[in-house]
């Protein structure tokens, strides 16, 4: 768990508001997902850009809770667009209370984290909140339109891939630090770097997940290995490949899904073709430029050296994660 302090007061805020929730038809489903385990790392973005400006947090819990509310609510329907049966290993919210009861909850959902962002708002700062929230929720609309549309792609180039997860994922991350250190009163240059700073990281980190999914141990990750493949995803080792292999290797590549009958073997084939152009050491190298990235991010802000030390162990905790 990364800052530890901060998720504290954050998971008793949020147990304190959802207590009413599971008397009404509408809320149990918001209950239901917001309940399920989970790091909620864009409150605690959010938190710890506040205080890394101020040292009270409990002024900014409501404008945190927002961000991790409106994360829900694209989960929720994420999941009704994916058909996904399970969230985090329980059933998704429209597998558990019926399709029309999630589409309906996730849009309450949607107003309440609306709700939620305008409480104890400073007039003076609450079109500069509006402006970056609304802005974080049209990038999630487009990344999310991009990775539908990659579906019917036959290729996805590696600029089409970073632009897709940073717009899906990596701006969440970079938007929740920054609306903290709005909500704090910081200077918009300090905003804006740490805005930076938890975009690149937010890359990094997806493009990490996609090398643990094809490289990593399963034992560790939890995930059955090579599941973006089985899934036909194209990820990042996959955007790769595909913009070094030749024409046969790509063909054999296409032919892996019809050649072998169980999912080890089709997974054992993608990672041999990969390795003719070593996609392994690409994908590790494309992470590891990110995470320099982030670094200057960080060193442009105007920030004392022990705040940049705190804000570094949220990169060396993303960095060193092998599930």
């Amino acid at each position: 768990m990364i800052f530890p302090e901060l998720y504290k007061e954050y998971e008793k805020y949020l147990n304190d508001e959802l207590r009413s929730y599971e008397q009404d038809s509408l809320l149990q489903p918001i209950a239901y997902i917001m309940h399920l385990p989970a790091k909620r790392i864009r409150a605690v973005l959010v938190l710890l850009g506040y205080n890394l400006v101020k040292p009270d947090i409990q002024s900014a819990l409501p404008i945190a809770h927002a961000y991790e509310l409106f994360h829900n609510f694209t989960l929720m329907h994420d999941d009704i667009m994916d058909e996904a049966a399970t969230r985090r290993g329980q059933p998704s919210t429209h597998s558990k209370f019926g399709l029309n009861s999630a589409i309906l909850s996730g849009d309450a959902l949607m107003v309440i984290a609306f709700q939620y962002l305008q409480q104890n708002l400073d007039p003076a700062m609450s079109p500069k909140i509006w402006k970056h929230f609304n802005s974080l929720a049209l990038e999630v609309c487009q990344g999310q339109q991009m990775d539908l549309d990659f579906e019917a792609k036959a290729r996805v180039s590696k600029e089409e891939y970073i632009e897709m997860i940073r717009l899906k994922t990596a701006v969440f991350l970079g938007h929740a630090l920054r609306a903290g250190v709005i909500k704090a009163g910081g200077a918009d240059s300090l905003a804006d770097s740490l805005y930076q700073y938890g975009e690149s990281l937010g890359i990094a980190f997806q493009i990490q997940d996609d090398y643990l999914d094809l490289y990593g141990n399963a034992t560790e990750t939890g995930k059955q290995k090579g599941g973006d493949i089985l899934r036909k995803k194209k990820s990042y080792p996959v955007s790769a490949f595909f913009a070094k292999a030749s024409n046969q290797h790509i063909a054999d590549f296409s032919n892996i899904y019809t050649s072998y009958t169980t999912d080890e073997a089709i997974v054992e084939a993608a990672i041999n073709l990969f390795s003719y152009y070593d996609i392994a050491g690409e994908t590790k190298s494309e992470v590891a430029r990110l995470y320099s990235l982030a670094t200057a991010s960080l060193d442009a802000c105007d920030l004392s050296p022990d705040k940049k030390d705190r804000l570094d162990v949220l990169k060396s905790w993303l960095q060193g994660r092998n599930k």
